[in-house]
């Protein structure tokens, strides 16, 4: 597989007020390896939480501080590395009835990165996510999904499974275990998309090395089944004419 074709799906080396390193030159320390770990493209997706009141709650003022943040941040990243400014957006009540919602999704893919309530489930989930999947013409990519397997009711899950046109995020580190392995192959062979990120964001703790985190997902596809996994990855939520 040449260099580069990793994606992490979710990246939180932005600086921002609310989540990330602390400045730019910490961020940068986070991001310096992207090359040696084969990391061909990066979606920056800090936490964007709807409610929190004045304009400092506003999609408008979240995008400000997040543009402040990458233009900090550029100069100090390595080149030839496809990066995109995009949000994870907290399920709370009325989080998609905001029509600059829109400006939070990935590139112009109509995908948006939801975090569901976590670690505790609540039927109200389903008046929001059936507001995005019916209302709206955006579809949720479900983050951390791995975290929701243990903690949510096994019919909840499955539901969830079934939302229209989803995708669903796993953390690399995740997949050390056989167990969620074999669940993403599941989702996998079931028609759905799976994509990966590292929640980098902290040197020493959360990095964004990728690669010894899919020994066991490649052992289980097979090189050429595992290659072809990466670049439909890679391939995901980008426009038709940067497909590789």
């Amino acid at each position: 597989m040449h260099k580069g074709i990793y994606t992490d799906f979710l990246c939180k080396a932005l600086p921002m007020p609310s989540e990330g390193p602390s400045n730019a030159s910490m961020a940068s320390a986070v991001l310096s390896r992207l090359r040696e770990d084969r990391i061909g493209r990066v979606i920056f997706t800090p936490l964007y939480c709807h409610g929190r009141s004045g304009a400092a709650g506003s999609i408008a003022h979240f995008i400000n501080q997040r543009n402040i943040a990458f233009k900090a941040l550029r100069p100090h990243l390595p080149h030839g590395i496809s990066y995109t400014l995009a949000a994870e957006i907290a399920i709370v009540p009325g989080c998609f009835d905001d029509p600059d919602i829109c400006r939070l999704m990935i590139d112009i893919s109509g995908y948006l990165p939801v975090l569901l309530p976590f670690p505790i489930y609540s039927d109200e989930v389903w008046k929001d996510i059936n507001r995005l999947t019916y209302h709206t013409k955006y579809k949720p990519i479900f983050t951390n999904f791995d975290r929701f397997l243990v903690v949510y009711p096994f019919d909840e899950i499955k539901k969830i499974e079934k939302v229209p046109r989803a995708a669903f995020h796993f953390n690399v580190r995740s997949l050390d275990s056989k167990h969620m392995v074999k669940y993403v192959i599941s989702l996998i062979d079931a028609g759905k998309t799976v994509v990966f990120g590292t929640g980098a964001h902290r040197v020493g703790r959360y990095e964004t090395e990728m690669e010894p985190h899919f020994k066991l997902l490649r052992r289980y596809l097979g090189d050429n089944d595992f290659d072809a996994l990466m670049l439909s990855v890679s391939n995901f939520c980008r426009p038709p004419k940067y497909h590789h």
